[in-house]
This record gives C-alpha cells, sequence and structure tokens, in this order.
C-alpha cells in the first residue's frame, strides 16, 4: 500500500516562522550594537591618537630648539597676537620658539636656512567652514626660514596667525579641552630641578612638560557652549577626557657674556 509523505501544517509553519524571525531580530540587534561599539571605539581611539600624535610632533620640533640669549626667541604665554578665539591661559598655554626644520619641511620656496618659527595654541573654532559648531582644537604655527630672516632683521616675531578654516594654521589635534605648558630649570651641578623664571640669564627653560588632555568626538558633539569644555566636573567630561604628556629636555642657552664693569678711574 502505498504511504502519503505528510506536509507541515500551517500551525507548524507559522510558528517556524515566528521563531526565525526572533532569531533574525536577535542577530540584527548583536550585528546593530557591536557595530555601535565599534564606531564609539574609533571615535575615542581618533582623538586620542590626534592627541598623542601631537606630543609627538611638539616634541620634533623642540628637537630642532634654538638656544639663544635672545629673550624673544621663546615665548609661553604669547601677549598678543592670537586669534580672538584663543583659549584662556587657565585653560591652555601657547608655546612658540624657534627652531631648525628640514628644507623639505618648508615652502618649496624657502630656502635661506634651516631656521623656522613653530608655535602651539588652543582655539576655540569650527575645523571646516560647514562644521555645524565650534570645538576646541590645537593649532600649530610655522613660518619658514625666508619669513623668520624677515622676524630676526625685524625683531618681530610670531606674528599675523589665524585659525579660520581654510586659511589659517594647521591643526594638529581636535576635540582638545587643555593644552599645558609646563617649564623647569635645571641645576647642573646638582640635578635639582625648579620652575622656570625667564631673565636675561635664563632666556629659555631647560625642560619642558606638555600636556594635553583630549574628549572623544561623541563628548565634542554634546558639549553646546564655551563653558562646557572647560567644565571638568562634569559628568562627559570625567567620563571621556584623556590626559597624555611628554617631557623634552631642550639645548642650553648660551651663557650671556657680561659686560665689564668700567675700572675707577678711567675714561668712559
Amino acid at each position: 500500500r502505498r504511504q502519503i509523505a505528510r506536509a507541515f501544517s500551517l500551525l507548524e509553519l507559522l510558528v517556524s516562522m515566528t521563531i526565525l524571525s526572533l532569531l533574525v531580530v536577535l542577530l540584527l540587534g548583536m550585528v546593530d550594537a557591536a557595530t555601535r561599539l565599534w564606531r564609539d571605539s574609533e571615535s575615542r581611539v581618533d582623538s586620542y591618537r590626534e592627541a598623542r600624535a601631537a606630543l609627538n610632533v611638539i616634541a620634533d620640533d623642540l628637537g630642532g630648539f634654538l638656544p639663544s640669549t635672545n629673550t624673544n626667541f621663546f615665548v609661553i604665554d604669547l601677549p598678543s597676537g592670537l586669534p580672538g578665539t584663543t583659549a584662556p591661559k587657565s585653560v591652555a598655554n601657547s608655546l612658540f620658539f624657534l627652531s631648525a626644520q628640514a628644507k623639505d619641511a618648508q615652502d618649496p620656496e624657502a630656502g635661506k636656512s634651516d631656521l623656522c618659527q613653530v608655535g602651539y595654541f588652543l582655539a576655540y573654532d569650527k575645523t571646516t567652514a560647514s562644521a555645524s559648531q565650534p570645538t576646541y582644537n590645537l593649532y600649530r604655527y610655522f613660518r619658514s626660514s625666508d619669513p623668520t630672516f624677515d622676524a630676526i632683521r625685524k625683531n618681530q616675531f610670531f606674528e599675523n596667525m589665524t585659525s579660520s578654516p581654510g586659511s589659517g594654521e594647521e591643526i594638529l589635534a581636535r576635540h582638545v579641552t587643555a593644552f599645558k605648558v609646563d617649564a623647569f630649570t635645571l641645576d647642573r651641578e646638582t640635578g635639582d630641578v625648579s620652575e622656570f623664571n625667564a631673565s636675561d640669564l635664563t632666556p629659555a627653560p631647560d625642560i619642558l612638560e606638555i600636556t594635553v588632555t583630549a574628549v572623544n568626538k561623541d563628548a565634542a558633539t554634546r558639549f553646546r557652549s564655551r563653558a562646557d569644555w572647560t567644565n571638568t566636573s562634569s559628568p562627559i567630561f570625567q567620563q571621556t577626557a584623556r590626559t597624555f604628556s611628554t617631557r623634552v629636555n631642550l639645548p642650553p642657552s648660551p651663557t650671556p657674556t657680561p659686560t665689564p664693569s668700567p675700572t675707577p678711574g678711567s675714561t668712559p
């Protein structure tokens, strides 16, 4: 006798489709969660990677630092000439100095020497003209040897800078909430380190400690005002802010030649 093959009943098909749909929904949820986690991680890594890379660039520039008795060659907290959106000193310092740079690191037409003007400052600005809101960004000021020689002749350095998108200084790191420069003097006989105070005898420090604090891109979009960027007690800041630092030893400045005092009774 021929056997009749049994087919799935409608109820069995509905149950199977329901179970399959639940499995697909759960799988899509897991994929979406993993994708969001990956995006968040990439956003954090990108911002923090820029902060670490900025420290490497600064350390490289300071490697060519020009030791000099001219106090205008090295400036922490430039008193004027910075963009109007520059962060206050309570949030960030500015740093400017003369540095020896390879020819391929300069403008193609600059060829007088390797001596260049380099600087760093933090400004509240948009990274591009189409950006929806400004953020704090770390900028690198750079002038090749040609304009540097003109500045030396005039004894006027670190001028005409801007953080305007497309026409200003180079953005070194985005979403930076603080840029601090601590300078120290080293007693080479005792090895003691003390806070640096500029003078004719010590026009530049022996050691610089550079500190950069940054938040990730997601946190930056949640900061709605300039005050949010300096509110270190906010939950967003405390959860996302990361601090990176490096210490750089500078070559010693030449000892200034003292002016001889006139001998008593001699004609000046």
